[in-house]
C-alpha cells in the first residue's frame, strides 16, 4: 500500500496543472526565485496532502507517518543545532555544488522564497520516503537494513538534478546524510529532527538554484 500511495502522490504532482496556475496567477514564472518556491509549495501540498489522505483512508494514522511529537525533546535539540549547522555552511556548500555568485544582500532578497522552497520540500521528501516507508519495513527487515533500504531510492530519486555540477559527488554526499536522517527519524519516533536537519541542508540547494537564474 506505501509503494501505491507514493506513486499516487508522486504522479498528481507531476500530471496537475495547478503550479503553472498559481505561478501564472501571482504574475511570475520559473526562472524567477518567487516562482521556483511557489512551485516547490504547489509540489510539497500535493505530495503531502496525497499521502496523509490515502494512509487515512487505507486505514492508516498519523502516527504510521512519523507525524507526531514522537521524542520532541530530542528531535528538536539535534535538529536545531543540525539546521543551523547546514545554513552556516550553506555558501560554502553551494559553491561547491556550481552556484553562481551571490552576495548577501541577495540572499537576503531571496530569504522569503528559500523559507518556502526548503520547509515545503524536506517536509514532502521525509514524509514520502522516512514517514511512509520505514514504519512499515521495519518488522520484516530490522532498523538498519529498512534504513538503508529507504536511503538508496532516496538518493536514486535525485538523479539527474540540475543544481549541481558534479551529480555524483552530491549523490554520494546525498547517501550519509539520507542514512543520519533516517536513524534521527527511527530514534525519535517522528520526522520532526529528520525535517529540521533536511531544511536545512536544502538552504545549499536554493542558494544553488536561485543563484543561476
Amino acid at each position: 500500500m506505501s509503494f501505491f500511495i507514493a506513486m499516487t502522490a508522486i504522479s498528481l504532482d507531476l500530471y496537475l496543472p495547478t503550479s503553472r496556475w498559481i505561478v501564472k496567477a501571482v504574475g511570475t514564472d520559473y526562472t524567477t526565485p518567487m516562482g521556483l518556491a511557489l512551485d516547490k509549495l504547489d509540489s510539497s501540498l500535493i505530495i503531502i496532502l496525497t499521502i496523509i489522505i490515502l494512509n487515512r483512508l487505507s486505514g492508516g494514522s498519523s502516527k504510521d507517518l512519523r507525524l507526531q511529537e514522537g521524542n520532541l525533546k530530542r528531535g528538536i535539540s539535534i535538529g536545531i543545532p543540525s539546521f543551523a549547522a547546514a545554513a552556516i555552511l550553506s555558501p560554502y556548500m553551494a559553491g561547491i555544488f556550481g552556484a553562481q555568485g551571490f552576495t548577501f544582500t541577495e540572499v537576503l532578497e531571496w530569504l522569503p522564497w528559500i523559507i518556502i522552497f526548503i520547509a515545503g520540500n524536506a517536509l514532502n521528501e521525509e514524509l514520502l520516503f522516512r514517514g511512509l516507508f520505514l514504519g512499515r519495513m521495519e518488522p520484516l527487515m530490522g532498523r538498519n537494513l529498512s534504513n538503508l533500504a529507504v536511503a538508496i531510492p532516496f538518493v536514486l530519486h535525485h538523479t539527474g538534478v540540475t543544481y549541481t555540477t558534479d551529480s555524483l559527488m552530491f549523490l554520494a554526499y546525498l547517501l550519509p546524510l539520507a542514512l543520519v536522517w533516517g536513524r534521527l527519524t527511527q530514534d525519535n519516533d517522528s520526522l520532526i529532527g529528520s525535517v529540521l536537519f533536511h531544511a536545512g541542508t536544502d538552504i545549499t540547494v536554493a542558494l544553488a538554484l536561485f543563484s543561476s537564474l
